[in-house]
Order: C-alpha cells, then structure tokens, then sequence
C-alpha cells in the first residue's frame, strides 16, 4: 500500500510576526494491486518447450549427421568401384 500525506498549512499574521504552521490533516492510501509477470504453471510451460525445442534440434541435428556420414562411405564406395573398374578396362601395352 501506497500511503500519500495531505498536508495543511496554517499562517497567522500578529502585527510584523508571521507564523507558519504545518499540520498533518490526513493519510490516503492507495492500494496497489500486484500480479506476477509470470505464474508458476507459465513458468515450466516455457522451460519445458525451450527443452524440448533444443533436445529436438540436437536429435534432428544427429539424424543429419548419421546421413552425412553414410552418404560420404556411399559416394567414397562407388568411387573406388569405378576406379577398379577403369582399370581393369584398360588394355594394358605390351612393349
């Protein structure tokens, strides 16, 4: 709660004295509402789909590896497959 002072002021004129007084009259409160900026369920609502976020990209991340990974021994396969094959396919000369 917020409270606010109202204060009042008293002046009183005697001849050439000039009084000044200060007096608390009330106090207003102000009530101020809070709410959380985010709740308890929110909270692991957003860390669960972070986790799952990244263990879905970890998980995806290793699928395209194992793919990288056996296309290379595909491509490295077949090159060797041609290169045995050209040279059994070249004629040898006799000199």
């Amino acid at each position: 709660m917020v409270g606010t002072l109202v204060y009042t002021t008293v002046t009183f004129f005697l001849e050439y004295l000039e009084f000044n007084f200060v007096t608390k009259t009330s106090i207003r409160y102000h009530p101020e509402l809070e709410f959380p900026a985010v709740t308890f369920c929110n909270l692991f609502s957003h860390l669960g789909g972070y986790m799952g976020f990244c263990i879905g990209a970890s998980v995806l991340t290793l699928i395209e590896l194992v793919e990288v990974v056996l296309k290379s021994l595909k491509t490295i396969r077949l090159y060797r497959h041609c290169t045995e094959k050209n040279r059994e396919e070249t004629p040898t000369n006799p000199v």
